[in-house]
């Protein structure tokens, strides 16, 4: 007898996209496929002048989950991925991008460890990272990570580092957590999503998956090089970038209304020993700016 799927918990998928119709029978097809039928899925078409908007209207009429929406005018890429998490109905929530794909299994199996484990947040699987170079696979990459025994602390301290790709923003969150820290606009940081995972780190507790679940695409050119005027690419150009981040961090995070107060002191020693650590990164940003004016 076939299982009844409404009786499971509903997730919604958030899918911003923006000239990707390339991807779309890949991306938004493996969805699709998802063994894990309780879904629905957002679309958000940010002002697409491709062949986006038919090929979605033509998936979502084959399929009463995919529900697209199409911005009237380009709302940026950040503001479309808070979009989608508004218009979210289900208990969980999770942010796909438009170039990567899902394993049939993400879904169930996320879901399932996220009700068999009520103290933890957010749930991630391992992935693949596909390099892509002029839009030509040039190589995968398996990527581990065991977020699952971390403190708190540690995984602030993992994401404050900005050196891991972000891959935990792709996770399955429940819902009501992740609306609560983006009541809050979106932070704006040269290490991009990176200032609101820390938020994430120290508000919740996150899973690990071991098993590859996740193909997540990257290409080889820089984020500058790929998205110019992207607020991310930009803040990234500032004379102060390094300078900027750390300020912005320190009041953000120790203003945050999600983290409790008694987690705040666990900001301040990775806090000092990244400042210390990027002492000469500073200096040579002031340096860089005395020459601006001279």
């Amino acid at each position: 007898m076939a299982r009844d799927t409404t009786e499971l918990p509903f997730v919604s998928i958030g899918f911003p996209t923006r000239n990707r119709a390339h991807c779309l029978e890949q991306s938004l097809g493996s969805l699709l496929k998802q063994t894990y039928r309780n879904i629905e899925i957002i679309v958000s078409d940010n002002c697409s002048t491709d062949d986006t908007e038919a090929k979605v209207r033509t998936l979502a009429a084959l399929d009463f989950r995919v529900c697209y929406i199409r911005q009237q005018n380009n709302i940026g890429g950040i503001a479309n991925h808070e979009f989608v998490l508004k218009q979210a109905h289900g208990k969980y929530f999770m942010w796909a991008s438009d170039d990567d794909y899902w394993m049939p299994d993400f879904v169930e199996k996320l879901v399932f460890l996220l009700e068999a484990n009520k103290q933890y947040d957010v749930a991630m699987s391992h992935y693949y990272i596909r390099f892509l170079k002029d839009g030509t696979e040039v190589g995968r990459e398996l990527r581990k990570h065991d977020f699952t025994w971390m403190s708190h602390q540690e995984l602030f301290r993992y994401h404050f580092r900005g050196r891991k790709t972000p891959i935990l923003f792709f996770g399955l969150y429940r819902t009501e957590f992740l609306k609560a820290i983006l009541a809050r606009p979106t932070p704006i940081s040269y290490q991009g999503p990176h200032l609101f995972l820390c938020e994430v780190s120290l508000s919740g507790r996150a899973m690990s998956l071991s098993e590859p679940l996740h193909v997540r695409t990257q290409n080889t050119s820089s984020r500058i090089a790929r998205h110019p005027t992207h607020p991310f690419a930009l803040a990234e150009q500032k004379t102060f970038a390094m300078t900027h981040h750390m300020i912005k961090s320190f009041f953000w995070l120790l203003a945050s209304p999600v983290i409790p107060f008694s987690r705040k002191i666990l900001i301040f020693q990775p806090w000092f020993a990244r400042l210390w650590k990027k002492k000469k990164k500073f200096l040579s940003e002031f340096k860089k700016f005395l020459r601006q004016l001279f």
